[in-house]
């Protein structure tokens, strides 16, 4: 016992380096399952979705470029979001999420006439996620979401954390997996903004504005009501005379 006692203390660098190995392998381990979880839900339900909803966006962003492409300003409008759209037709897990997000952010430039130039609706409201659907207890693509989410939260904490963030490049494995964006449902004041920024005078035939119009009326006046127990009026009577000491004070 005493000689495997006095080996080890001899050699304790060694066997503290090997259990420092042993932690950051079991850490490795560890992200890898984490990937080939999140892996596992994109070849299952989420490839299919996403890549039916960015196939949809690329021929619709093609189509803008081949009807307005000569026009700079419609150019410059779509070739940014269709570099992202490509990523995700053909890259990794990374990309896909990435042009989801894109495409659920996507705005179309207030600048361009949608009636003009209809493609750019029709990109506009193609939106990998919808608010019914990330909601949904039954879906297998929603479900799929909040589980890749999970896990890619799991992966980059741990990732990022001591001491395997100075491991990652020598691994050659991903620093970070980004996350599918939250949904944010569209409310009616947002639409009200745009609808009164387009029409001024709905001002005056909505109920929006009611509290703003009740408080530049004058309010009626208000009839005075005899008190119940009226209190007696109390003159006090009082004297402009000023009172002397009669004895000199010093």
């Amino acid at each position: 016992m005493y000689g495997i006692m006095k080996f080890i203390f001899s050699n304790i660098i060694i066997f503290a380096l090997l259990g420092f190995a042993f932690y950051i392998y079991i850490i490795y381990k560890d992200l890898n399952n984490k990937k080939a979880k999140m892996q596992d839900k994109f070849d299952r339900f989420l490839n299919k979705y996403l890549g039916d909803k960015i196939n949809l966006a690329n021929e619709t962003a093609k189509k803008i470029i081949n009807e307005y492409g000569r026009e700079d300003a419609i150019r410059t409008e779509v070739i940014r979001l269709q570099v992202i759209i490509e990523k995700g037709a053909s890259g990794s897990i990374i990309d896909k999420v990435n042009t989801s997000n894109a495409l659920n952010k996507y705005r179309v430039n207030k600048d361009i006439d949608v009636n003009r130039y209809a493609y750019f609706k029709d990109l506009e409201n193609i939106k990998t996620f919808y608010d019914i659907d990330i909601d949904s207890i039954k879906d297998d693509v929603a479900i799929s979401r909040r589980d890749y989410n999970r896990l890619a939260i799991e992966y980059n904490q741990k990732a990022s954390g001591f001491p395997m963030q100075y491991f990652i490049n020598l691994f050659n494995i991903e620093s970070q997996f980004p996350l599918f964006d939250k949904i944010v449902v569209e409310k009616y004041t947002d639409k009200y903004e745009e609808l009164e920024e387009a029409e001024p005078e709905i001002n005056n035939i909505t109920s929006l504005n009611i509290g703003q119009k009740n408080d530049d009326m004058e309010l009626p006046a208000l009839k005075e009501q005899p008190a119940s127990n009226p209190t007696p009026d109390i003159e006090i009577e009082h004297s402009n005379e000023t009172f002397k000491p009669s004895i000199n004070i010093k």
